[in-house]
């Protein structure tokens, strides 16, 4: 009998003990130390909870998520999180934090070279008459050489941001020997000597004997720099194969190749290959013309000896397709044009910009850019300009890309929700609701699994869509603060489409958090057809978050993007000739 009255005690206090369980947990901000006096933190409780912070409320959303935000006091901070039931119940967790303010950087202690670089680093190959700067951190108040001769400046404290910075240039020489090893600085005192030298030598470009690279694969590209982001460096133009460039440097992967005399870019290794010995860079005059409509559009037709190096892009008012043609001289007396027979383009100019950059010039009838393309056949260039398609979603082609999946999660909220999958879901429910509106529809993907960007660009060059929306979420900076819709385009041609789709969305009552040109993302490069990249919301928000967890809410977020083509549509109509 005890032992029933025992077991009955215990299922009760453990009901209890249910009843009044906490879930606390942080997941982002919990560290020991931090250089910021604003700190934030993001965690999870039960959704009927309130979240307390060092006695300060925060917002708990029906996920059960918060975030809050703590300002902190230089030295050691002690942050204490209560989560409080609607019975009373608690349950806290607390951490220590030191916040430190940002440290200047400090001279070197002792006497050392801490540092000796180029700038930029990992110099691979140069030309004659290259300036290879140089760059070291060491013991102040000394003298440092580098090849032996090559006197390398301290700069002032203010100027560099700590004492100790050096730096010094070599101009590149014909067989310059200084470059016949690793470069090697040393630091002296008048009593001490330090030395050091780069990892590998840098090699002399020959002028005589050029490096001729000629491009491969698919997708080849330009790039204007060495500038790198986590989307890679700025894009000057995507190429095709067949072209040759010569080579006139090498930084970090990077060929820095010769377009025109006043010209260079940069093109990844992978990209080439070294053409056999005894080629040459390619020039061209620029003789015969011909542009020809077609169910598809217009195709402008130019005649050249070779395959030549190229960057197009689009202008506006009046709407202009420029293609820049490096190595190519004008030696066109005239251009007929018989316009009766055209669909898209009102008429063709050229322009010699420079000594050897011819640069074609197509002014559409349209205001609207609907995508060109650029390639060769032979050594003839053909641009294709698209025509434009009925302005209705009813037969129209869209493609829709659902970011990242399979081991690609993207971001990731504070509930745990992958991004990978309310793109996917979103991308799924759109592509019903366009379909129901007759349109057809190609998807990147339509599982969870993980498509690269090359094939994904790939995928759309073969489908051809009339349009593309990029599905994506956001995430980072505050949660308070950083958080809304976006939307993105790279060609200033296809501005309008972003526009449109942002203001719909906006009417959603989110924060509208801008439409940003000029991106720098796999899937806004193409000219081919209209793009955008739809940043839905903020993982990283927990009011975002919800909101995209919510069926009910991205259903409402699909029919605005479907307003939102609609609009640009109607518009694009309005404005038609």
């Amino acid at each position: 009998m005890k032992r029933t009255l025992l077991s009955v005690a215990t299922i009760i206090l453990a009901t209890i003990a249910t009843a009044n369980a906490q879930r606390l947990e942080i997941v982002a901000g919990q560290r020991a130390e931090t250089s910021s006096a604003k700190h934030y933190l993001r965690g999870m409780t039960d959704p009927d909870a309130r979240i307390e912070v060092n006695g300060r409320t925060f917002k708990v959303y029906p996920t059960g998520a918060f975030a809050a935000e703590v300002q902190l006091t230089e030295g050691d901070n002690k942050v204490t999180v209560k989560a409080v039931r609607p019975d009373g119940s608690t349950r806290e967790e607390s951490f220590d934090i030191r916040y430190t303010l940002p440290q200047k950087p400090q001279p070197v202690e002792g006497f050392a070279i801490e540092r000796f670089t180029t700038v930029p680093a990992r110099i691979e190959a140069v030309s004659v008459g290259d300036q290879i700067i140089l760059q070291a951190k060491a013991t102040p108040g000394c003298r440092m050489t580098c090849a032996g001769d090559v006197e390398m400046k301290e700069l002032p404290a203010e100027e560099a941001g700590c004492a100790g910075i050096y730096q010094g240039r070599i101009t590149v020489r014909e067989n310059d020997p200084r470059l016949a090893a690793p470069l090697k600085a040393e630091l002296s005192d008048g009593t001490n000597t330090a030395t050091t030298e780069l990892k590998n030598a840098i090699e002399i470009m020959d002028s005589e004997h050029p490096v001729i690279l000629r491009t491969t694969g698919e997708l080849p590209y330009l790039n204007y720099g060495l500038g790198t982001d986590r989307l890679g460096g700025s894009k000057m133009s995507r190429i095709t194969d067949g072209i040759l460039l010569e080579a006139v440097g090498k930084t970090g992967g990077m060929y820095k190749v010769r377009l025109s005399k006043n010209r260079t870019a940069y093109i990844p290794e992978d990209c080439v290959e070294q053409a056999p010995e005894g080629m040459l860079p390619h020039q061209s005059l620029v003789e015969a013309w011909s542009v020809r409509g077609n169910d598809k559009g217009d195709v402008v037709t130019i005649s050249l000896s070779e395959r030549l190096p190229f960057a197009t892009f689009q202008m506006t008012d009046p709407s202009r397709i420029c293609v820049d043609i490096f190595g190519a001289v004008a030696n066109t007396s005239w251009i007929t044009q018989i316009p009766d027979t055209w669909n898209v383009i009102s008429h063709v100019d050229y322009e010699q910009i420079e000594e050897d950059i011819f640069r074609v010039i197509l002014t559409l009838r349209n205001d609207q850019h609907w995508g060109h393309s650029v390639s060769y056949n032979g050594t003839s260039m053909v641009i294709r300009v698209k025509k434009q398609p009925e302005l209705t979603l009813r037969g129209m082609h869209i493609a829709l890309d659902a970011g990242h999946g399979g081991e690609s999660r993207g971001a990731v909220g504070t509930t745990g929700c992958n991004e990978k999958d309310i793109n996917l879901a979103i991308v799924k429910e759109l592509k019903s609701a366009l379909e129901s509106r007759g349109a057809k529809i190609t998807l990147t993907r339509d599982g969870d699994y993980d498509v690269s960007m090359n094939d994904r660009l790939l995928l759309l060059r073969k489908a051809d869509p009339d349009l593309l929306v990029s599905i994506h979420c956001n995430a980072g900076g505050s949660p308070f603060t950083g958080k809304g819709t976006s939307t993105y385009y790279r060609h200033i041609g296809f501005r309008p489409l972003s526009t449109a789709i942002l203001s719909r969305v906006l009417t959603l009552g989110v924060n509208n958090f801008g439409n940003i040109g000029s991106f720098n993302f796999a899937l806004s490069s193409p000219t081919e057809y209209p793009n955008v990249l739809v940043e839905t919301l903020f993982m990283s928000s927990p009011e975002d978050e919800a909101r995209l967890m919510d069926p009910e809410f991205r259903t409402d977020l699909v029919k605005q993007i479907v307003k939102g083509l609609e609009d640009f549509l109607r518009e694009t109509k309005k404005n038609s000739k």
